[in-house]
């Protein structure tokens, strides 16, 4: 579901009467409808509860805010202990390493183009108009890269490098991007002192398969809860609840996890293509 990585995932359910077959006459969800997290302001009770959203429409060049109620809505929610409605994304702490991996790469880009091309300094040796200093910079702005420095008469520059070839932001760059990846896959391993304080505990490749089970088990219980039990109230109101139970991760694919998550966690840089 998009909400771990978004935080929330809002639903409106769409209902219908079945017209054939053996339900014939009950009511029946059309579609459980997800609606795009940035259409959805969610609404709290008095008690801070769910209450439904507003969702944002646009029909042709009009902008409309539309209610939907509670009874319309289904609402799952991730990390729910950093806001009880919106979640948190799981990419949130990883955020902080793709904002320095990018402002890197602009760097090493304007190394690489000042290194191969040059860097212009403009030395101005006598006295000129703001115009006419405007006139110059234009000019020499159309050779080569557009960095470029202007010195007044009686200064001068002197630019020195972190070694003789400058510093190369590469290795820092393969940092955050091995940061990126282990900030948000090891976000589990910060709940394991919380859910085994006592006895034995599983080993962190083994923790990130029971996480993944809990967001299973949560997202069934999501289903259960707001979609299936209704139906059942509407149409029976017998108080029995089937359930919805999602397939087991197989044990190859738990193996795989395991793999996986210990591989990234031992790596110090990550195989190309993998970010």
């Amino acid at each position: 579901t998009r909400a771990i990585f978004e935080g929330f995932r809002f639903y409106e359910k769409v209902a219908r009467i079945i017209d054939k077959g053996k339900w014939k006459g009950k009511i029946g969800w059309k579609k459980l409808a997800p609606r795009d997290a940035r259409t959805i302001t969610l609404r709290a009770d008095e008690h801070g509860g769910f209450n439904g959203a507003y969702k944002r429409a646009t029909f042709g060049d009009k902008t409309v805010s539309v209610v939907i109620p509670p009874e319309k809505s289904m609402l799952f929610t991730f990390q729910k202990e950093k806001h009880w409605l919106y979640g948190q994304s799981i990419l949130k702490t990883a955020f902080y390493h793709y904002d320095k991996k990018h402002k890197l790469y602009y760097i090493a880009h304007k190394k690489a183009e000042i290194e191969s091309l040059g860097l212009k300094i403009l030395r101005i040796n006598q006295t000129l108009t703001e115009a006419e200093r405007t006139k110059v910079e234009n000019v020499v702005d159309t050779i080569g890269i557009n960095s470029r420095i202007t010195l007044p008469p009686g200064v001068e520059l002197e630019i020195e490098r972190g070694g003789k070839a400058g510093y190369d932001p590469l290795p820092l760059i393969e940092h955050h991007n091995s940061q990126m990846a282990k900030s948000a896959l090891t976000q589990v391993l910060e709940q394991v002192k919380y859910a085994y304080p006592y006895g034995r505990k599983p080993t962190p490749s083994q923790f990130l398969v029971l996480a993944i089970k809990s967001i299973m088990r949560q997202m069934e219980e999501t289903l259960n809860t707001y979609a299936v039990a209704p139906l059942i109230d509407y149409n029976f109101g017998t108080s029995a609840y089937p359930k919805i139970k999602f397939a087991e991760i197989s044990d190859t694919t738990q193996e795989f996890l395991r793999e996986v998550f210990s591989k990234i966690v031992e790596a110090k840089q990550l195989p190309d293509g993998f970010i």
